[in-house]
């Protein structure tokens, strides 16, 4: 599969994902030393016909070192000793953010009571009331 679909109709298109490769650190020794290990993915956004809410929600989620002013999300990987590991972290990475800023709540509309139903709560109202009010101590004066 070539792309992957998220809520509101956002897709990845995964044939547009530039991925270039860095020496890594970590765990390898000598074959990271020498074997570019590590991965950037870049991904422009710009290819892409994203809604701005989009956009803009990816701008919050990701660091300001992962976004660049053109819309070009750079993902860095280098935990493992192998090439196509780090390649599947980095993908991973950029899902979550797609799946993360995908979903967007939808705001409640609010509507008017019905008469009845505004009646109704009145009269509970008033029953609740008169319930408490007869739990006070008689007044011995009046």
């Amino acid at each position: 599969m070539a792309y992957d679909k998220f809520c509101n109709g956002i897709i990845l298109n995964y044939k547009k994902i530039k991925y270039t490769f860095i020496h890594s650190s970590g765990p390898g020794g000598q074959h990271v030393n020498k074997v570019s290990t590590g991965v950037t993915l870049e991904f422009d956004l710009m290819q892409e016909k994203y809604p701005c809410w989009f956009i803009d929600r990816i701008r919050k989620n990701l660091q300001s070192h992962q976004i660049s002013d053109q819309n070009i999300i750079k993902i860095k990987s280098t935990k493992y000793k192998s090439q196509k590991m780090n390649r599947n972290e980095a993908k991973n990475k950029l899902i979550l953010v797609f799946e993360k800023c995908s979903n967007r709540k939808v705001k409640r509309k609010f509507k008017p009571l019905p008469i009845k139903q505004k009646e109704l709560r009145l009269k509970l109202k008033k029953l609740n009331s008169h319930r408490k009010q007869m739990r006070k101590k008689p007044d011995i004066h009046e």
